[in-house]
């Protein structure tokens, strides 16, 4: 079994002092008792993992430092997760229900 958790895993400086964001998905597995991730909104995967929240970090940077050399190496553009943000109006109810959904289908 294993728990999802979605965060915002930092905004940090990398190559050339460009600011590069990245958004990693963390679940957690009670098996193994590791959490492990994903970048999120690019086309390539990027995963890590520790068993600790600050393996977990250092994995994430480390991942995101080799997918940077490699897209450099390979002359490939560089992917950023999405920014874009998306506000909508709508009941509480519905707000409350969609949310419960959502979080349904993750555990699923």
């Amino acid at each position: 079994m294993y728990y999802s958790i979605k965060i915002l895993l930092v905004q940090f400086i990398l190559v050339q002092k460009m600011k590069l964001n990245f958004i990693g998905s963390v679940h957690f597995s009670s098996e193994d008792e590791t959490f492990f991730g994903s970048i999120e909104g690019i086309d390539d995967l990027i995963s890590f993992e520790g068993t600790t929240v600050n393996e977990l970090k250092k994995a994430f940077y480390e991942s995101v430092d080799e997918y940077i050399e490699l897209c450099t190496k390979l002359g490939k553009p560089l992917e950023k997760s999405y920014k874009g943000n998306l506000n909508i109006r709508m009941p509480a109810e519905l707000h409350k229900q969609a949310s419960r959904q959502k979080t349904f289908r993750e555990i699923v």
